[in-house]
């Protein structure tokens, strides 16, 4: 990708996630949509994302709704623009595979709130996708589906500096952790993507949603314009050879 082209998507994206907190729309103006954008606004300005998805999923439905839920919710998940640009400039640098650990780390510390965001950005972003298959809409929405995954596996990577498992036969997952970062050890504390007594790890299940974020993130259909980003989502695809959680576990370390 060109550094024209390459600046001209981010400056779409960027023109996303801001106008997704509102914060350039004008503050005149009359009728219930503008109503429901300002208040949304004011809402995420107090850091209510409860309010603010009440606000926007209240708009009309089509387009602008979706958009604005799917940038929401990735906003509320901790995608900011700062990650926006890591992912970009990973994806150029030759350190590809090593950018979803990177964006892991920029999501923590870890919270619930956030986890909550990651899980609604996929289903937001996919109806977005769903009302704009083509075009330059469909362009943005294609890629906003990928990043949904790629955010949501992300978060439940940051997860592990929170909870973690001793065993892949207790689904509860309660484990205190005691890791301050994402890394191999707060993954598989064996280093193989195994858990056990005295060696936690990332929750079973976890670990299978990953693999699924990735599987899907990678099977997408991005624009020649967003060839960078594919080929840095298929990279990461490729560290995972499959889905049973001591698998998948090895797959997440080797992104760290």
């Amino acid at each position: 990708m060109t550094p024209k082209k390459k600046f001209a998507l981010v400056s779409v994206l960027v023109g996303s996630l801001l106008t997704s907190c509102n914060l350039y729309s004008p503050l005149e103006g009359s009728g219930s949509v503008q109503d429901h954008l300002e208040i949304g606004q004011a809402c995420l300005t107090d850091g209510n994302y409860d309010c603010a998805a009440a606000e926007y999923g209240a708009l009309p439905a089509g387009t602008q709704r979706q958009q604005k839920l799917c940038a929401l919710y990735l906003s509320q998940a901790g995608f900011t623009l700062s990650t926006l640009v890591t992912v970009f400039k990973n994806a150029s640098d030759g350190a590809r595979e090593k950018t979803l650990g990177v964006v892991a780390n920029k999501l923590l510390p870890y919270t619930v709130q956030k986890q909550t965001g990651a899980d609604k950005a996929i289903v937001e972003c996919q109806a977005y996708l769903d009302l704009n298959p083509a075009g330059d809409e469909g362009k943005l929405a294609e890629l906003l589906r990928a990043l949904s995954y790629f955010t949501h596996c992300a978060t439940l990577m940051a997860k592990t500096t929170s909870v973690q498992t001793v065993s892949d036969a207790d689904d509860t997952c309660n484990t205190p952790s005691t890791q301050t970062k994402v890394s191999a050890t707060s993954i598989s504390a064996a280093g193989d993507g195994s858990v056990g007594a005295g060696s936690p790890g990332m929750c079973r299940a976890d670990a299978v949603a990953c693999f699924d974020d990735i599987d899907k993130m990678a099977s997408n259909s991005l624009s020649a314009e967003q060839a960078e980003i594919k080929d840095a989502f298929d990279e990461i695809r490729a560290k995972f050879s499959g889905p049973a959680a001591q698998i998948a576990r090895a797959g997440v370390i080797s992104t760290l």
